[in-house]
């Protein structure tokens, strides 16, 4: 879809405030050269000062949308329609967002306007059809887009989408006349060509095959284009009848798609056998066990028939086709962060009443099918996976899974480009041994439910059609219908464009294709047949890859469930040179750190990884495109260092980063300004030649194309060396920079969200302050103290394998104390935290050495659970933090921000256990050593800067802690004093500075609910408001990753005031994503 226009051109004579009219000249300068988060970062100033300017509005939007924070966009986008509300631009670009945020409704409204308000223009035709195709308004698309063209004739992506909707709607020669015309005015577009190989061979020409080839030689062709016309290659050598060229050719389109997505089988293996393992135990009886009826759900892998079943389906008058939803995926997803418990390891503690309102959630969700129709069908390719969750929560739904001949199933989805969510289909031998995890798993089903699961065979639904049928509308309790034997001539939008086309041909027995390709599969046949067991019947299907789709479907999820779960299970630990040296090392320098390490005694604690930071490198690589090392820094090279550093019995980091120079201009990994092949897979190859364990990625200079987002440009960057990573032998641990670059602006909370998916741990914010050499006693420990407050509200982020990382530990160097080097590690500890040194450890004093190798401090750190502590209180000088632990302990810490010394008595109650003296701790205190047993409370005279820190033990009989804290909101950008960065919300509703009062404490229950004193708070005629705790759907309050807080009655977002305004009272809003208003820390669980 299309774009908003350049606002910087809008001339705006409204600011009265000089200071405002600086930054928005600054952000102007910043917008047109293209750095988009710098724009949005000064117009967040400018906003703050003049909050309803409309230009600052417009270009905030616009910079939103490219950063691809779209929530903020819409918001932005909706203030400044007030000023301009006949303005066409403003309308596409906020239909254009609310599109991307699945408001589809919403987005066809504002389209629809500024069609009226621009006829003439073709852009606002095509994002509206574009729209109306994404909510299934096909026909209507069509429509539209004809317009588009009619205004635009050469407007190839209105073409192309109108052909695709042509092929959705079953109107193939039209489709076939758009694709042909793409080809005409543009013979190499590599959309025209694959979008007429999905139609059928006979649509093609004498010549195609020679155009085709001409299309392929053109050099610089990106990597999708390429492998998408290898795929149309390969068919058209099927029509020939060349089978060996054929198959060579979908090797070469597969190995640019293994390239683009790596897959990790034995991590899906591990997720499908914990979903098995999740069901084996009994699940609670349901309230009702017809609840969920009108549900119909198809599991299948892609290519096995699941569209055909769902045709036929949909053939019958009470049932509508939703294609292939993210209904049940968003709605586990949902659950999966609320609990803090990744799925399926929840399934075992939710409760009957649970999964009723899941199934409530899910109900909601997919309301819209039911509008004309009683029945509708979900087809998700994840529903194999979720058929046991499903079930739970609509225990009258009906799940049918759909099986195709194992071979012809792998083959199938070899011979199609499926996307990213789909990894496993470029590796037949992935294919094959995904299919054993989903024959396991749906046998089970099929067990478990007998009279909810169908078990139908592809081949014995195309034999014998009329039977099969009956037997499929009988499971499902639907009377005969003639319409479903004659589903091919129903009318309905089919969104995968192959079913599209091959459900309107009827009933075909001619699919099979892997006799043709002989004994180039035999590999696959060995394969598949390995995989039989004494339980498993023969195998029939290929897999679907499960573990893509276990979140919503967005490519870094994929990424993230494929991981291999042991790479940094815990914090990683070690040294870097950076905050100490910069750029001022040798190899001597780096060697000497690391035998400072090992003679120190903080190897054996931990401190394993030595990495060398930016500045190793030259500025140019040699011929053959690799990176050099600089000379004089490392005369022998790297190797050699990298080798001295593995006989210590450390590992070895490097440095690089994403753009085409690192932050202090040396040679990059990514992509040229201006675009171009990047070094990303090169150069990790060259990593694993030295023996590199650990990559830190930057982002400096990373390029963003014309017409692109910064976020998707930092995304692709960071998404082709994860994948480069993955692609080696060796693991290695992956450092993301990324989130830094977005801190203080609307989209930071995105890349939060996504690096997940790509490394093992971020750098999420500003940098610690470095060691300067000419004043070293200058004190550094304000740079740790907001580097600590920006950290600790972002535990909703991180689990183990996946760890906030808020910089080097600097204690016991130039300009931190003893008390502040104990703070910092104690801190670090409770936010379980990378420890990662950056000082010269050959002259750490003694002392220093013995805080920071701390065993029971580290311990904490290193807990198996890896959760991030509840900022339990905050005075004005003391901050409370409280954080689970492995078997049932807990940590506690107290830090004195203040300058003058502070006396602590805490009750456990304050903590989240139960009032009274039922409950007693073992309480032991890491800095001192020393054990005291049947505590109620916690004393300690904390100094100026320092942190006391204990580990609890609860005795037997006491019952664990609720999740109890403070719930901030964090001010984003505008300020780095703690006090003022981050407010607390009193149960009065008003927001301010902490102060540490009852009215301030919290708890998140597992009901849901958010709990002060003996009221919950709830919402009443459309506001906040605090009541008699009951349990209602309006004390309902999901937290959303973005650190949204959604009311279960409400549907909108708790909120502070009117966005950009000057209010420090709760209010409810509709509901946006990572706006600084809507953004709250809650006690982590």
């Amino acid at each position: 879809m299309t774009s908003t226009s350049d606002p910087s051109a809008t001339a705006d004579p409204r600011l009265s405030s000089p200071t405002a009219a600086r930054l928005l000249r600054q952000a102007t300068t910043e917008f047109n050269q293209r750095r988009f988060a710098a724009a949005a970062h000064a117009l967040t100033s400018v906003l703050a000062l003049a909050p309803d300017n409309p230009t600052a509005l417009k270009m905030m939007a616009v910079a939103s949308q490219r950063l691809g924070n779209h929530a903020s966009a819409v918001e932005c986008f909706l203030k400044t329609t007030r000023t301009w509300p006949e303005d066409p631009m403003l309308r596409i670009g906020l239909g254009v967002s609310l599109a991307e945020l699945d408001r589809g409704d919403e987005a066809i409204e504002h389209l629809r306007l500024a069609c009226k308000l621009s006829p003439s223009f073709a852009d606002a035709w095509y994002d509206l059809g574009e729209a109306l195709a994404r909510q299934s308004y096909a026909q209507e698309a069509a429509t539209v887009l004809q317009k588009a063209l009619k205004l635009s004739p050469d407007h190839l992506l209105a073409r192309l989408s109108l052909a695709r909707v042509w092929t959705n709607l079953g109107q193939l020669d039209e489709a076939v006349k758009a694709f042909r015309e793409v080809l005409r005015r543009d013979p190499g577009n590599a959309e025209g060509w694959f979008g007429l190989s999905y139609l059928n061979t006979d649509c093609f020409e004498p010549g195609d095959f020679e155009l085709l080839e001409r299309a392929l030689e053109r050099p610089g062709r990106p990597a999708d284009e390429q492998e998408r016309l290898w795929f149309v290659q390969a068919k058209l050598l099927e029509m020939r009848g060349d089978y060996t060229r054929a198959f060579d050719a979908f090797r070469a389109a597969n190995e640019l798609g293994c390239k683009r997505v790596r897959w990790n089988p034995a991590a899906a293996h591990e997720r499908a056998e914990a979903v098995l393992k999740a069901f084996e135990g009994t699940i609670p009886p349901p309230p009702d066990a017809e609840f969920g009826r009108e549900a119909i759900l198809i599991a299948s892998m892609p290519r096995s028939g699941s569209s055909l079943v769902e045709q036929i389906l949909a053939s019958h008058p009470d049932v509508e086709g939703a294609n292939e939803i993210k209904s049940m995926a968003q709605v586990l997803e949902a659950e999966t962060r609320r609990r803090r418990s990744l799925f399926p390891s929840w399934i075992p503690d939710a409760t009957a009443q649970d999964w009723h309102r899941l199934g409530h959630e899910y109900l909601a969700l997919t309301s819209r099918w039911r509008e004309t129709k009683p029945r509708f069908t979900d087809k998700s390719l994840a529903n194999w996976l979720f058929a046991g969750t499903a079930l739970s929560m609509l225990p009258g739904a009906r799940i049918i899974v759909v099986r195709r001949d194992p071979v012809e199933t792998c083959l199938a989805c070899y011979r199609q480009c499926l996307g990213s969510m789909y990894g496993f289909a470029c590796d037949l031998a992935d294919a094959a041994d995904y299919y054993i995890d989903f024959m396991r798993l749906t046998r089970f089903w099929v067990r478990k439910y007998p009279h909810r699961v169908l078990d139908l065979e592809y081949e014995a639904l195309v034999a014998e059609p009329d039977a099969a049928i009956r037997r499929l509308l009988e499971f499902c309790e639907l009377p005969f219908d003639p319409a479903c034997l004659a589903f091919h001539k129903t009318r309905r939008a089919v969104q995968s464009l192959p079913s599209a086309v091959q459900i309107r041909q009827g009933m075909r027995s001619d699919t099979a294709r892997a006799a043709r390709y002989g004994n180039r599969l035999d590999a696959l046949r060995e394969r598949l047949r390995s995989g039989e067991t004494p339980h498993m019947p023969p195998i029939k299907r290929c897999l679907f890859a499960a573990a893509s789709v276990l979140s919503l479907g967005t490519a870094a999820s994929v990424a993230q469930s494929a991981q291999t779960p042991a790479l940094a299970a815990t914090p990683p630990m070690g040294w870097n040179d950076w905050a100490h040296y910069q750029c001022n090392f040798t190899a001597q320098t780096i060697l000497a750190n690391a035998k400072a390490l090992v003679s120190s005694g903080l190897a054996a604690r931990g401190y394993d990884i030595v990495t060398i930071d930016d500045c190793w490198m030259q500025k140019q690589r040699d011929a053959a495109g690799n990176l050099q090392p600089d000379p004089a820094r490392f005369p022998q090279g790297m190797k050699p260092v990298a080798d001295a550093i593995h006989a210590l019995g450390l590992k070895f980091g490097i440095y690089e980063d994403a753009g085409s120079e690192t932050c202090g201009g040396f040679a990059g990994s990514g992509e040229p300004d201006g675009g171009g092949n990047d070094h990303f897979a090169q150069d990790a190859r060259l990593f694993e030649s030295w023996g590199v364990d650990y990559l830190k990625l930057d982002g400096c200079n990373v390029y963003v194309p014309k017409g692109g987002s910064q976020d998707a440009a930092y995304r692709k960057a960071y998404a082709a060396q994860s994948a480069a990573l993955k692609a080696l032998r060796h693991p290695v641990v992956f450092s993301e920079s990324a989130p830094a670059y977005f801190q203080g602006t609307p989209g930071w909370y995105e890349v939060l969200d996504w690096v997940r998916g790509y490394g093992q741990l971020w750098r999420e914010g500003s940098d610690i302050m470095t060691f300067n050499p000419k004043h070293p006693d200058k004190s550094r420990f304000h740079s740790v103290m907001w580097n600590y407050a920006y950290n600790l509200p972002l535990g909703r982020y991180q689990t183990p394998g996946n760890w906030n990382d808020p910089d080097f530990i600097i204690g016991g160097d130039g300009g931190m104390s003893l008390a502040e080097t104990r703070s910092q590690l104690a801190l670090w500890a409770m936010m379980s935290a990378p420890l990662i040194l950056s000082s010269d450890v050959g002259k750490l004093s003694p002392t220093a050495l013995h805080i920071l190798g701390n065993r029971e401090v580290i311990r904490i750190d290193q807990d198996p659970l890896g959760r991030m502590a509840t900022l339990v209180q905050r005075t004005p000088t003391m901050d409370v933090l409280f954080k689970p632990l492995t078997g049932g302990d807990y940590a506690v810490a107290v830090f004195n921000r203040g300058s003058a010394p502070l006396a602590v008595d805490l009750s456990l109650d304050s903590l989240g256990f139960a009032a009274g003296n039922a409950c007693s701790m073992s309480v032991s205190d890491p800095w001192t050593h020393a054990t005291l047993s049947q505590q109620h409370g916690l004393k300690a005279n904390v100094a100026a800067h320092d942190t006391a820190i204990w580990r609890l033990h609860p005795a037997t009989g006491c019952a664990a802690a609720e999740r109890t804290g403070a719930i901030t909101a964090i001010d984003v950008g505008h300020t780095r004093d703690i006090n003022t960065y981050s407010r607390c919300l009193a149960a009065s509703g008003d927001v301010g500075a902490c102060l540490g009062t009852g009215a301030e404490r919290w708890t998140y229950t597992r009901e849901q609910t958010l709990r002060a004193g003996n009221q919950c708070l709830a919402v009443v005629d459309g506001a906040p408001k605090m009541q008699a705790c009951s349990n209602v759907a309006g004390q309902h309050w999901t937290y959303r990753l973005d650190g949204g807080l959604v009311n279960g009655a409400d549907h909108r977002c708790l909120s502070i005031g009117d966005q950009g305004k000057s209010s420090n009272h709760w209010q409810m809003q509709a509901c946006g994503r990572g706006l600084p208003n809507q953004t709250w820390a809650l006690p982590n669980g």
